[in-house]
């Protein structure tokens, strides 16, 4: 024969996980409708006597995963704006005439030996002394004497002005056609 035992049967473990936190937040609103400061102080302290083994142990912290995603943000952040800036620059340092310019190409940053560049005349080059263009699309003529111009693109700043050296200055930049770039010696990029 079975004997009876007063202590009731344990509920099972899987109810267990559910069980607890509805118990505390049953505790936590039996506390706010609680009018006596004596027995809220008594209900609240039971709800964090019940509440602190599911706190989470010393070893399981949030920061790494916080610590992550920051890493991970900055990362995107400089990995967008490098790609918005152009692999190549070419600069003009000097315009001799209409047709002859001294141009220097920056790669990643490196700059190489300056060249001179002659356009045909049928093509003046557009650029002045300080210009930068992000995209230059040249071709020799039929004659390999001179370059022609097909497209170029400015390097231009929030107002749509070429962006030009420290050491340059427009005057007119609001008319682009009068524009020109007056630089005080050789224009320094850097």
């Amino acid at each position: 024969m079975q004997e009876l035992t007063a202590n009731p049967p344990k509920k099972p473990v899987a109810s267990a996980g559910l069980y607890l936190p509805n118990r505390i937040l049953h505790l936590l609103d039996k506390a706010d409708r609680e009018t006596n400061s004596k027995k809220r102080l008594e209900i609240a302290e039971r709800a964090l006597e019940l509440a602190r083994p599911l706190r989470k142990q010393a070893g399981e912290s949030p920061w790494w995963a916080i610590s992550f995603a920051i890493v991970s943000a900055s990362l995107l952040v400089f990995g967008v704006f490098s790609a918005l800036q152009p692999e190549d620059f070419y600069q003009v340092t000097e315009r001799h005439d209409d047709y002859n310019l001294t141009i220097q190409r920056v790669h990643r940053g490196k700059p190489s030996p300056p060249w001179v560049m002659s356009f045909c005349s049928n093509t003046p080059a557009p650029f002045e002394a300080g210009h930068t263009s992000t995209a230059l699309d040249v071709r020799y003529d039929k004659d390999k004497v001179c370059y022609a111009l097909d497209s170029f693109s400015l390097l231009r700043d929030k107002s749509k002005c070429p962006v030009v050296p420290r050491n340059c200055m427009h005057t007119d930049c609001a008319n682009r056609l009068a524009d020109h770039v007056i630089c005080y010696g050789t224009p320094q990029f850097n």
